[in-house]
């Protein structure tokens, strides 16, 4: 009878620590603080919207992916600068890239600078996504990035 009664108790509290219900939560969704910290690491460009609609032409301006390191270098590419987190709120990503591209039609190659820079509101920041929104001439623009 105690074989059976330890037999049940040891069975019992196998099953209650085997179901936690933290076994069963997602992390990926939980919003994160703004912070410098919480941003570091490599974003791929997901889509993009003007005025809460897709367009194409937001896909160009997009950056396709981009590495926020810790010592606030920034890297795309062939293309390297610094990103900054600032503004009223502290929610306001500032970023400067510069690079050599090469174009190559086949005959022949030119080389020259490009810069690219942008200052966006991040409007939410999660463990495996973020917002970036910025309003300009052309109507407001929303894009969003996966970690």
């Amino acid at each position: 009878m105690k074989k059976l009664l330890l037999l049940l108790t040891l069975f019992s509290l196998i099953i209650l620590t085997a179901c936690s219900e933290d076994d069963d939560t997602n992390n990926e969704s939980e919003v994160l603080e703004i912070t410098e910290d919480n941003l570091v690491g490599t974003w791929t460009y997901l889509e993009g919207t003007l005025n809460g609609e897709q367009n194409e032409l937001v896909d160009l301006f997009a950056i396709p992916e981009m590495t926020l390191n810790e010592d606030l270098t920034i890297s795309s590419g062939t293309m390297n600068g610094r990103w900054s987190l600032g503004g009223n709120d502290g929610n306001v990503l500032t970023y400067e890239l510069v690079g050599i591209i090469i174009k190559d039609d086949g005959n022949s190659s030119t080389t020259f600078t490009e810069t690219n820079s942008g200052e966006f509101n991040i409007d939410e920041l999660q463990n495996n996504s973020m917002i970036l929104t910025n309003s300009s001439e052309i109507g407001n623009v929303a894009l969003t990035y996966r970690r």
